[in-house]
Parts: C-alpha cells; structure tokens; sequence
C-alpha cells in the first residue's frame, strides 16, 4: 500500500508538472516523433525476455542492472531511489532492523529509514516483485542490458542492437501421396501429427465469488487472452481455503505460483502482476488496464488508492449496516444507535457518488481518460455493491449511472457477477455464510 500510494503521488504530481511545461514549450519545440516500428518490437521483446525468468532469479537480474548498469533516467528523483533501495533490502534482509537514526543523521538516512520502516511486513517475495516494478517505471528494457547475459541484450536506451531478423517460416509438415479416387493421380495431404497437450497451469487464483475484490481480478482475467494458463479456484467454503489463508499469512484474492511457492494477495497487486506478465505478451501488447504511459499509470494507481481508502469503505459500512447489522464491520447492531449510522453513512456514500459523478466523471467517459482501465474494473465492482440495497440509486447520478453501465459490458464482467447477481434472494442462513467467509477478504 506504501509504494502504491507513494508513486500514485509522485508520478500524478509529475505528470502536471510535465503537461504544464509542454505547453508552454510548444512554441518553441516541434512536438516529439512517434515511437518506431522498431523502438516498439524492442519493447516488446524486452516484455517477453522478462516474463520468462521466474522470481527470485528476476529480482536478483533487476538488482544487478541497478547497482551495476546504466545510471537511471534524470526524472528519477531521490525519493525514487530511496524506494528502489529499501525495496531491495526487504527483500533481501526482511523488515527493517537497524535503529532509528538519531538527530544528527542526515535527512537522506533518516528518509531511507522512514520508508524501509513503512514497508512493514511485507514479505520478501512481494518484496522483489514490487521492486521489479518500479524499475520497469524507469527502464521497461532493462532485461537487455547485455551485462545481465539474457539473450545477448544491449544497453537499454541506446538502441545499438540490429533490428531483429524476422524467423524463418516452419517447416512444412510431412506429406504422403493418396490416390484421387476420380483420376487415379495422386495428391498430396499433410500427415496428422500428435495433439498438442494442454500446457500445465502456470499459477493458482483463488477467488470468493461475492466479494467485489475478487470479481475485479477475475474480470481482468477474462480481458486477457494470453492467461489462459491461470487456473481459477472458486473458494466456496472455509475447507477450500488455502493453507496460507487458514493461518492469517494472506488474504483473498489469492495467487499462488506452485512451482516456485510465490504467494501475492491484494486484488490491486494480483490485477497489476497479471497484467504486467500476460498484457506485453498479447499481440498488440494489452495494457488499457495498466497503461504503459507513465502519467496513465499514475493516475490508474491514484484511483486504486481512492477505491481502497476512500469508496469502498463508504459502500461497505453502508450495505453491511443494513444487510448483516451484527457484523464487526458495525459497530451498533440495534435501535436509534443502528438508525443514526446508516444515516450518516449514506450520507458520506451519497458524497462519494457525487464526487464520482460531477468531478472524476465529469468530462471523461472513464475515470482516466477514454478507455476503460483497472480503477474502472474495481470501483464498479465496489459499487455493484447498492444493488443489495435500496437507497441509494445508481440511476439518480447520470454520469455514474453511464459508466456503471459500460464497465458491466466488458467481457467477463456477467460470468463474474452470477453469484452477486443471486445474492440478494438467497436464504438468511445462505448470506451469513456467505459474508463470514467473505471476512477473511
């Protein structure tokens, strides 16, 4: 949560500083070449090189070309590399063990410290994934540094390495003759080679089939074609829980890579690591959901901070109010006391739609920009929430009601939705169930 939000921040504030001075400089600077062909296929190639090296042997590439290669970019500000470094260590040493500098110290030690510290518990493995990431933010080449040794790359950002020649075309498979019945001359027909085997499920999902958490990584998973592999575990009762969830070291969602024992929780953090390995790989490259545009990248983590910290606590304390009063998400569970609370948190929710639909979708179709994105996907499924409710209505709030109806038209978003869907005309017994389980989110 520390590193989204602090380059949700970082990067949003750069992203207007930048666009501001753009503009001003527009008179005097022709405006900027469109990537190449060429620049692109490198991109992409460097996307595949890198999904195809597994954790932790990733990390400790992305670690040598720090400490080792080409110096990061000049917009990398200090309390970038701060990051990158803390990161590092907490994922080689664990959670921060040196005492808090003094008062002599100087601020970078006292900084580097503050952050190490606000990583908290964060595991090693999520550790070295995060890392990468924010790396990417820098270099998205990195991999073909040619002192990593990874498929004779060259320095990112040079751009000296030839193009790539195109591969050969397949050899033609094995022809036999057959006699054509009507002439008697013979023709030739390809031989019918070996069914392909289905490829092994590379990584584990587990999903709860109410909670909107899940639906939203379960919805992006549907938007890219390339995660086929995944396989999908629809958690339906305490026994089908993962080990890790019984004994409080991760939550739900869930992903769980079995051959190398790699854990990753957190719907934002499962839905970014999806899209990272399977989005570069589809051709063209999927990244509407993550952009690859810094800016649009800042402000789709902006709005997963908003939906984390600030809209769906409004929609949960409200529907949970009235659907399950007994629940430790409220803390009153009868009489006036019960009345004066869901009145105020309908109050705060009915701000949050309203900020929603006269300020974030105002001028904008979706919440960053013209197309739809991850924040669309998750602040959806937190709303789809005020279907188990009466009041208040979707309908009554134009520009949300509009974009509420256009993210339910994705792909996969109805397959996602069956289970909520039916939630409301369930039994009692059957929601209590239901939501004790969903708890454990």
């Amino acid at each position: 949560e520390f590193w989204r939000n602090y380059f949700s921040h970082v990067y949003a504030v750069k992203a207007r500083f930048n666009g501001d001075r753009l503009k001003a400089d527009d008179a005097l600077e022709p405006p900027a070449a469109p990537e190449t062909d060429y620049e692109t296929v490198r991109l992409n190639r460097a996307a595949s090189l890198t999904s195809q090296v597994p954790y932790p042997q990733r990390f400790e590439l992305a670690r040598k070309y720090v400490n080792e290669g080409p110096s990061l970019p000049d917009d990398a500000a200090p309390g970038d590399r701060i990051l990158i470094e803390v990161l590092s260590q907490q994922a080689t040493i664990g959670p921060c063990n040196l005492p808090r500098p003094g008062l002599w110290d100087s601020a970078e030690t006292r900084a580097r410290h503050e952050a190490w510290t606000k990583l908290g518990a964060m595991t090693k493995q999520e550790a070295m994934h995060l890392y990468v990431q924010a790396l990417e933010i820098f270099r998205k080449d990195w991999v073909l540094w040619k002192g990593l040794g990874v498929a004779g790359g060259d320095a990112p950002g040079t751009g000296s390495a030839p193009p790539p020649q195109p591969r050969p075309p397949p050899p033609a498979p094995p022809t036999e003759s057959a006699a054509d019945p009507a002439n008697g001359t013979a023709i030739q027909t390809q031989a019918a080679g070996p069914a392909k085997a289905k490829a092994p499920p590379t990584e584990q999902l587990y999903l709860l089939d109410i909670s909107p958490s899940s639906r939203s990584v379960g919805v992006l998973l549907a938007l890219l074609p390339k995660a086929s592999q995944v396989e999908v575990h629809m958690v339906q009762n305490t026994r089908d829980l993962p080990e890790s969830v019984h004994k409080g070291r991760a939550k739900l969602p869930l992903l769980v890579d079995p051959r190398t024992g790699f854990e990753l929780w957190d719907a934002h953090a499962i839905m970014g690591y999806l899209s990272d390995k399977y989005g570069s790989q589809a051709v063209p490259p999927v990244d509407f959901c993550f952009p690859l545009e810094i800016g649009l990248k800042a402000k789709v983590n902006q709005f997963l901070a908003y939906r984390q910290a600030t809209l769906w606590p409004a929609v949960r304390d409200h529907v949970f109010a009235q659907l399950f009063p007994s629940s430790p998400v409220c803390p009153v569970s009868r009489g006036p006391a019960l009345r004066e609370y869901v009145d105020n948190s309908e109050r705060r929710l009915r701000m949050e739609l309203n900020r929603l639909n006269t300020v974030f979708l105002d001028t904008t179709p979706f919440l960053v920009g013209a197309s739809p994105s991850a924040a669309d996907i998750t602040c959806a499924c937190a709303i789809s929430l005020l279907d188990w409710v009466s009041s208040p209505r979707i309908d009554n709030y134009p520009n949300v009601d509009a974009w509420f109806r256009a993210v339910k038209n994705l792909p996969g978003y109805k397959a996602q939705s069956a289970a909520h869907s039916s939630f409301a005309s369930t039994s009692n017994s059957v929601q209590q169930g239901h939501f004790a389980l969903a708890l454990i989110e």
